[in-house]
């Protein structure tokens, strides 16, 4: 029986706005979802593809975030000299022989100038973000690892199924992330992909510093990397007064001004 296209467009509608929601969907959580088969989820998302409002992927679709998202250049220049003061503290966490995740965001990438201009040796450093791994590839004796994946170019990074595959391949002494926002009910981020790869990088650091400026103190994100955010260091520019006071559950001692 052909189905009327007042029904189509409004699922196509319900796949948009649930991709707006979580970043990324898989074809087969779309088919689950809407009760469609796998050919017509497809032909949805090509539909909504030529409409530029997501970017196809193997397996699945990615929101408009892909495009939309301000490029790391535009990113940086916003509260630069905090986000500077931010990456220098958590830099000061590095030491020579270390294995390091380094995360794609832009005050992450500052802490990234900062382990540069210190000129630490010996690292391993394993990152999405191809901007951070072109940077520190001058340092003395470092190997520096890129997880394989979706190329997202707004955000020079990787990201994706395949990219938390490889991550969890590793165990690292410090992870450097950034965040959307922190709130009373955790840590959140963009996108589920991405979110999903912090929570994984978390679970495997020793130590966890989450890199931000104190405008995200109290913001929330579209997808949680994790609700128990107590384990994490946070390194910011407020101090430890302005982060209760935004109601953010963490221990006085994790909290690092910077």
């Amino acid at each position: 029986m052909k189905v009327a296209r007042h029904v189509i467009e409004a699922r196509r509608e319900a796949i948009a706005k649930l991709l707006g929601n979580v970043g990324y969907v898989p074809v087969l959580e779309i088919c689950k979802q809407f009760n469609v088969s796998e050919a017509t989820a497809r032909r949805d998302l090509t539909e909504l593809e030529s409409q530029r409002r997501l970017t196809r992927t193997h397996g699945g679709a990615l929101s408009d975030f892909n495009r939309n998202f301000p490029p790391l250049d535009s990113r940086k220049t916003e509260e630069a000299e905090a986000k500077q003061k931010v990456g220098l503290k958590a830099a000061s966490f590095v030491k020579a022989g270390m294995t390091i995740y380094i995360d794609s965001g832009s005050t992450v990438h500052c802490a990234a100038e900062a382990i540069v201009a210190a000129r630490i040796p010996d690292l391993q450093i394993i990152t999405t973000s191809i901007p951070t791994a072109q940077l520190v590839c001058t340092l003395p004796g470092v190997e520096v690892y890129i997880p394989g994946g979706l190329y997202l170019a707004q955000q020079a990074m990787v990201a994706g199924d395949r990219t938390l595959e490889e991550v969890a391949r590793w165990n690292f002494d410090l992870a450097l992330l950034g965040a959307q926002g922190i709130d009373e009910n955790g840590l959140w981020n963009s996108q589920r992909d991405i979110s999903h790869q912090q929570r994984e990088v978390i679970r495997r650091s020793d130590l966890t510093l989450i890199c931000m400026h104190k405008s995200k103190l109290g913001r929330t994100g579209p997808s949680a990397v994790t609700r128990d955010i107590a384990p994490l260091y946070l390194v910011v520019d407020a101090d430890a007064a302005m982060v209760a006071k935004a109601k953010v559950k963490m221990p006085a001692q994790h909290i690092i001004t910077a």
